[in-house]
């Protein structure tokens, strides 16, 4: 009787350990975790167990939601994808480093914001700004690049070359 007792103790099933209680129920806590984890780290740990297995796509989902990011900065995230995608404008420098890292966006004072979008000249370069303007940004006139490329710069205050 006593080793059925200590086989059946040994197959019961275990509880949840709190620490994934706490990953799967409770986003802040969820959210604050994972922000500090490297990509690499978050697929190991969706890895661990059955709870975790939908990190990596939660990730994806909220952290790397460019337009998120992007409402910082214009109005409709979605025209200016639109108009990247039709006029091949890139979005360079800090914003984009700070977007691949999962980094918080800075609203003041920082340096994240749409420092430098790099556009070809001509229609391309035209429509960016066209698009700028009707956003709200103002023209500052200084000198651009002398090659086939136009760099783009804004600050936070609205601005844009």
């Amino acid at each position: 009787m006593r080793v059925f007792k200590l086989v059946k103790s040994w197959w019961q099933p275990k509880k949840t350990p709190p620490i994934v209680d706490l990953l799967t129920r409770y986003a802040p806590v969820q959210d604050a975790v994972l922000a500090q984890l490297d990509m690499a780290d978050i697929i190991s740990l969706s890895k661990t167990t059955k709870p975790f297995m939908g990190f990596v796509k939660l990730v994806e989902r909220t952290q790397f939601n460019i337009n998120d990011w992007l409402k910082h900065f214009v109005t409709s995230p979605i025209e200016f994808r639109a108009l990247q995608a039709r006029h091949n404008v890139l979005i360079g420098r800090n914003f984009a480093y700070e977007f691949m890292a999962r980094k918080p966006v800075v609203k003041t004072g920082g340096e994240i914001g749409l420092y430098s979008l790099l556009v070809q000249k001509g229609p391309n370069a035209d429509a960016l700004r066209t698009f700028l303007e009707k956003d709200g940004y103002e023209r500052i006139d200084t000198s651009t690049p002398e090659d086939k490329e136009l760099s783009v710069s804004s600050n936070e205050l609205g601005y844009f070359v």
